[in-house]
């Protein structure tokens, strides 16, 4: 973070780096027909039948954050902002998401012309932003087909257990805000209000596939959502 100031003028600077990783190992032991819940616990070759289970999974995010502040006497206020983010659960081509923002605000109680009324308006600030975010949240490996295991005639083998997509993408929502902060009588009523819009793009969503092709649903980016209304 740098931080300056210069007579009216002041600058905040901030650069943040991440990088998340995350594994999960797992084995599991189940027997039925104990001879004996107690002993069972410790000596499943006690069972009648045993079945083991292991698996692993994984994903990382790289995540690379920028932000300037401006500050003009106290009165008026710029905020930028730039994210990148990449994400192991989208395919080699999409894991990169870009996530920009921008904020304005005016704080108008202390301008000159409300000096005088200072008694009745102790705040007022007008602020307006716009801004993209992402999501993420689909399973580790629904970008690419997995395969599992089976049994044919009494005999292991393999067999494609999920259908994948490459080409899935971050889920975006685009949102935009003008609102008005504001306090009388020294604050002691506060409050504000404000207009949003919020546009989600690239919905991620479980799409039903035809059983023809041997499998239930596929992870997709469709469709698109938008909200807007008033808050107090």
């Amino acid at each position: 973070t740098y931080m300056g100031k210069w007579n009216k003028h002041s600058l905040t600077a901030t650069a943040v780096y991440e990088v998340t990783k995350y594994e999960e190992r797992l084995m599991g032991i189940s027997g039925k027909n104990l001879l004996t819940e107690s002993v069972g616990w410790w000596d499943a070759s006690m069972a009648q039948s045993r079945d083991v289970s292991n698996g692993i999974q994984n994903w990382a995010l790289v995540s690379g954050v920028g932000r300037v502040m401006y500050n003009y006497g106290d009165r008026y206020q710029l905020t930028g902002t730039f994210r990148a983010d990449g994400s192991s659960k989208f395919g080699p081509d999409k894991r990169w998401g870009y996530f920009p923002s921008g904020a304005l605000a005016w704080i108008i109680s202390d301008e000159s012309f409300l000096k005088d009324y200072s008694h009745i308006v102790s705040y007022l600030k007008l602020r307006a932003s716009i801004g993209k975010t992402g999501s993420q949240n689909l399973g580790n490996y629904d970008w690419r087909t997995l395969m599992g295991s089976a049994t044919y005639n009494n005999a292991p083998g393999i067999k494609p257990s999920s259908l994948g997509n490459d080409i899935l993408q971050w889920e975006s929502q685009v949102q935009k805000e003008i609102g008005l902060d504001y306090g009388f009588w020294d604050d002691r009523i506060r409050g504000s209000i404000g207009y949003y819009q919020k546009k989600v793009d690239n919905l991620l969503y479980s799409d039903p596939v035809p059983y023809s092709s041997s499998f239930s649903s596929v992870t997709q980016n469709i469709g698109s959502l938008k909200k807007n209304g008033f808050e107090f």
